[in-house]
């Protein structure tokens, strides 16, 4: 079973969800929000 959770927020908001399988407690995927691709939001990112 995979979950959908958020790892960064910029200003509160969530860029970067990404999925854990709850199993393995694997990090699958993560991905950036086409809007803040290309803004150095990593540096900016509280990550969660």
């Amino acid at each position: 079973m995979e979950k959908i959770i958020y790892l960064a927020r910029v200003d509160g908001i969530p860029v970067a969800p990404g999925l854990i399988h709850l199993n393995s407690r694997e990090l699958e995927e993560i991905f950036v929000l086409p809007v803040f691709m290309d803004q150095g939001g990593s540096a900016h990112a509280v990550y969660t």
